[in-house]
């Protein structure tokens, strides 16, 4: 009588540790990142972006027309701090 009052905590025990870290790990594990983590590495890639988009710019064309060129490119690849494009 006593052991199976023993064994029915212990398995029950033994559950909830099993739940526990079960639940531990899917919480622990998951990569979600704050709004304003995403828009500091959102503008991180996107300056990125820009820079060596600009890199791609022909001798001839202006300052304003090449950071204009770059800006479209990455907006049709990353979209726009306030529409990303999310992958």
């Amino acid at each position: 009588m006593v052991s199976e009052k023993i064994k029915d905590i212990l398995t029950k025990l033994l559950i909830v540790i099993f739940l526990f870290f079960i639940g531990y790990y899917f919480l622990m594990g998951s990569s979600t990142q704050t709004p304003e983590e995403f828009d500091k590495e959102f503008i991180e890639k996107f300056d990125a972006c820009v820079e060596r988009a600009k890199n791609r710019c022909d001798e001839g064309i202006s300052e304003t027309a090449c950071t204009d060129y770059a800006m479209n490119r990455c907006e049709t690849f990353l979209g726009t701090k306030e529409n990303p494009i999310i992958k």
